[in-house]
Parts: C-alpha cells; structure tokens; sequence
C-alpha cells in the first residue's frame, strides 16, 4: 500500500496540469484529488505553476493571433490572384488546420460520458462530497475542453 506522500505524488502532474490547463483554483483541485491545500501552494511554488500558466496561455493566444492573420492574408492574396494554385493550396491547408483544432462531435460526445461515468463512479463509493463537486465543475470543464 502506497504511503499518502507516494500517493500525492502520483496526483502532482495532474494537479498541475488541472491548475495550468483547465485554470482550477487551488481549493478546487484540493477538494477534487483529496491533496491538503499547503501542498499544493508548496507545489505551485516549487513548480512555478502560475509562470507556466501565463506562458502556455500566451502562446496559445499567439497561435491563434498567427493563423488568423495567415488565413487572413491567404485570402486577399487568392482574390488577387485566382489561379495560383499555391495560394489556393496553402489557404486550405490553413483552414484545414484550423479546423481540426476544433473537437468533433464524437469527442464532445466521449467527453460527456466520461463526466457522467466519474460522476457514477464518486457516487458508487460513496464520495458524494468530491461528486457534487465535480457535478459543480463539470460543465465547466467540458465547455473548456470542448472550445480548445
């Protein structure tokens, strides 16, 4: 049976990414994966969560900025000129890539099993408090998920 710092342990990058990706506060990742909140802040700490935070979101949002600004320009520059083929093929292929960015409706639909089976899950073992917790954050979360 692992000791409750070799569990914690196990739940850190899960934590970090709960903090980082999904933007979970502190006190929700604590409730959600039974971690005392002290270590968590020694984690955040340690781990310069709130840096690597601002950093993914930057260049999240500056990726999005770019392909805009490409599709953008693809476009006037294929209106100029109609028939260039490469001009064509280079927008599509930005579009393209803009498009399977977005999550498909069988992923939207997998996301919302998931939700629902933890849920049954909690519940089953009786973690009712972590359940409505997770019930409170679960639209949330999938409607993060699903706009990414």
């Amino acid at each position: 049976m692992k000791s409750k710092i070799a569990e914690n342990k196990d739940k850190k990058p899960i934590c970090e990414q709960m903090y980082i990706e999904m933007e979970k506060t502190l006190d929700e990742i604590a409730s959600v994966m039974s971690v005392n909140i002290k270590t968590l802040q020694r984690w955040k700490l340690e781990g310069e969560w709130e840096d690597k935070k601002h950093e993914v979101h930057t260049i999240e949002r500056q990726i999005d900025i770019n392909l805009r600004k490409a599709i953008n320009t693809g476009l006037k520059e294929v209106a100029k000129d109609p028939k260039n083929t490469d001009l064509q093929s280079l927008n599509s292929m930005l579009k393209q890539y803009k498009e399977n960015h977005k999550p498909t409706l069988t992923y939207k639909e997998n996301m919302l099993k998931f939700i629902d089976k933890t849920v049954d899950f909690l519940l089953e073992k009786n973690m009712t408090d972590t359940a409505n917790v997770f019930k409170g954050c679960a639209v949330e979360l999938a409607e993060y998920i699903m706009g990414r």
